[in-house]
């Protein structure tokens, strides 16, 4: 196709065309109208972190990629690869113009396309880079304070005080600020573990990887989250140390979620040090087994996770690594005793095929389940709503989902949707760009977005087995239906269980299913049926997992107990009442007295829940040496919600002036149900 200089706005860009391609002015007017077009989609943070050289001559990425990035081959975003679009567009280079505005403001107008002939496949071939060689970007916060082990001795001595354990946990990356269904996930558990009045002490590795981080002398710098606030960061040798001096009555626990960038040599010391009566390995991919945690065969296919040695992993891009990896894998599961917990079971089945490492147990616990809600009355028609929902990533069917909005260009009978964070949203022409994430901050985000577009069927491509499919519940607490391929694991069995979607064989079976009006005809006998949605609840992952023999993980008792000084201070419950002693204070001072409980968060249990508040325990009646101290008395200090009709709720952590009282008394309206850890049950 030859180059054309018209596309729409070409009057407001001026000379942006020529001036691109002759070398830009500062100060140009073109010159500001083409970076404007191009900055919306230019990622900083992406494109900092990904040339780590960029970040460190302090180059702002906008500039650097509209004026040398791009003819380096260097990536503006997640979704659009430079080097890809120009071999699909030799014409594009030729002229030597910026790919990325000339797709912006052009080319997708024209229907060009973003990857060479030949396929998703070819063009991620084309994009393959040796594990080795791919950049470990520096991750730290801004200045972000450094603790010694000292320090982080401190911090965990003055959360443990009266805690009922503590959890150190794993994963790749800092959960509660990255949307995500695994982030998500570890933030419930740490929600439900503090609810239970377990510390929380979350590690994940600085400099970001796919794999494992390479075993080296040089320190391994570690995120520190401390029950959901992020406290800087430390070594792993300091963790190490730190989490040696905890005092030998502490239960703890440790849980792997994810060990991307992390060293299982410095994981397994850390084990050592921290003595825990459990711990956890979850199976949220496959990563025991391979760099690639999809064992994708060069990003592409699904591979099985044969022999290191054969030749299948001979002419893969992770396979040079595979027997090292799979080593050091060994080395930790002989040195920690891992209880094994999955999703699914086909993911645990998956798991035990791809690798044969040592455990002191095999479960299955869900991360959350559907509970059905009453059917929506069909809706006014209209096209099929289409979604695809999360990152552009070929993982995830992105390339299938483009050779779908391609067919489907001419279909008056479909209308397609991404939904995304605003950082991964792609602009293509016949596809409505919905900013939605999943994050701590909106747990049910994505569900409420496609409940509110009315989404009739969600891809779910993904072309590797998926251990769980957290975006797949979403999609059907939404009340939408699944499109899936039979590869997608946990997804397409859940399609079969529900009876919610169809799993088709491949992309080209799901091409055919739009184009031949299938996937109309299977919308229209939903609407008739009316639309099915559920409460999504999630399950407290390890928090909630039950030990043989166990009691259940939900309990009406608060576990009320004051904190006086750091040290707790357990009362005599009868007949509703609580009855604490005082300790008499020292001359001239006042105790600091808190009332302390269970706590939960009702918008982590029920997709429909607007109540964001922390809740501890109702309070009826509180008592000094028997004179009320009533809502709104200044005695009753921070930690309290405003009063309703005869209660008034805790946080779960709240603060009593008692002067110089000898006894407390606390009446309690029963009305809450809580999460609890039986691991921790005394």
């Amino acid at each position: 196709m030859p180059i054309r200089y018209n596309p729409p706005g070409r009057a407001a860009l001026g000379g942006a065309v020529e001036l691109i391609a002759a070398g830009d002015t500062q100060g140009d007017p073109a010159h500001a109208a083409a970076l404007a077009l191009v900055a919306a989609h230019v990622d900083a943070a992406f494109y900092l972190a990904r040339y780590a050289d960029v970040a460190a001559a302090g180059a702002d990425a906008l500039e650097h990629y509209w004026r040398t990035g791009w003819r380096e081959g260097r990536d503006p975003n997640p979704w659009f690869h430079t080097a890809d679009y120009l071999r699909a567009n030799p014409d594009v280079r030729a002229a030597g113009v910026n790919p990325l505005w000339h797709f912006i403001a052009q080319g997708r107008h024209e229907g060009r396309s973003l990857r060479p002939a030949g396929g998703t496949w070819r063009a991620a071939l084309d994009r393959l880079v040796p594990a080795a060689e791919r950049p470990a970007p520096w991750t730290a916060l801004p200045d972000a304070p450094v603790l010694d082990a000292a320090a982080l001795a401190a911090l965990l001595a003055a959360g443990c005080g009266t805690a009922r354990g503590l959890v150190v946990a794993l994963s790749h990356d800092r959960y509660p600020e990255v949307p995500g269904g695994t982030q998500l996930l570890v933030a419930d558990e740490q929600r439900k573990f503090n609810g239970d009045n377990a510390v929380y002490l979350h590690l994940s590795p600085v400099a970001a990887r796919l794999g494992l981080a390479p075993a080296s002398p040089e320190p391994h710098w570690l995120n520190v989250i401390l029950d959901g606030t992020t406290h800087g960061i430390a070594t792993a040798g300091a963790a190490t140390v730190a989490l040696g001096r905890l005092p030998a009555e502490l239960p703890r626990i440790l849980v792997v979620h994810a060990l991307h960038g992390h060293r299982p040599e410095a994981v397994a010391a850390l084990a050592r040090a921290l003595r825990p009566a459990a711990a956890f390995y979850w199976v949220h991919d496959y990563g025991a087994a391979c760099g690639n945690p999809r064992l994708l065969r060069n990003d592409i296919a699904f591979c099985h996770a044969p022999p290191p040695d054969s030749m299948a992993c001979r002419v893969c891009i992770h396979g040079d690594d595979r027997n090292s990896h799979l080593q050091r894998m060994r080395t930790l599961f002989e040195a920690v005793p891992f209880d094994v917990v999955a999703p699914s079971p086909l993911a645990l089945a998956q798991w035990q095929s791809a690798v044969a490492l040592p455990a002191r147990s095999l479960r299955v616990h869900p991360h959350a389940r559907l509970d059905p809600l009453p059917a929506h009355a069909a809706d006014d028609g209209g096209p099929a709503r289409v979604a695809f929902i999360g990152q552009a990533i070929d993982a995830k069917g992105w390339g299938s989902f483009q050779e779908l909005v391609a067919a489907a260009r001419d279909l008056a009978g479909l209308r397609l949707f991404q939904f995304a964070s605003p950082a991964e949203l792609v602009p293509l022409d016949g596809v409505a760009a919905v900013p939605a994430e999943t994050s701590a901050r909106e747990p049910f985000g994505m569900t409420r977005a496609l409940a509110d577009h009315r989404i009739d069927l969600v891809l779910a491509l993904s072309p590797y087995p998926e251990t769980f499919g957290y975006a797949a519940h979403e999609a059907l607490a939404a009340g939408a239906d699944l499109v899936a391929l039979a590869a997608a694991g946990n997804i397409a069995d859940l399609v079969r269980r529900s009876g919610r979607g169809v799993v088709l064989e491949d992309t080209a079976a799901v091409l055919a299913f739009f184009t031949t009006a299938a996937a109309e005809a299977h919308v229209r006998g939903m609407r008739a049926t009316g639309r099915q949605p559920a409460a999504l609840v999630h399950c407290g992952s390890t928090a909630t997992i039950v030990p043989d023999g166990g009691p259940a993980p939900i309990t009406a008792d608060p576990d009320l107990h004051l904190r006086i000084a750091g040290t707790r201070l357990d009362g005599v419950q009868r007949d509703g009442v609580w009855r604490f002693a005082l300790p008499a204070p020292r001359r001239g001072g006042a105790h600091d007295v808190r009332l302390r409980s269970r706590h939960f968060l009702p918008l982590w249990d029920s997709a429909s829940a607007a109540d964001r508040r922390r809740l501890g325990v109702a309070v009826d009646t509180l008592r000094l040496d028997g004179a009320p101290v009533p809502p709104g008395d200044p005695r009753r200090t921070g930690g309290w919600h405003a009063a309703e009709d005869r209660w008034q709720w805790t946080d779960g952590d709240a603060g009593i002036a008692t002067g110089a009282a000898a006894v407390l008394e606390v009446t309690l309206v029963p009305m809450a149900r809580y999460w609890r850890a039986p691991l921790f049950a005394a």
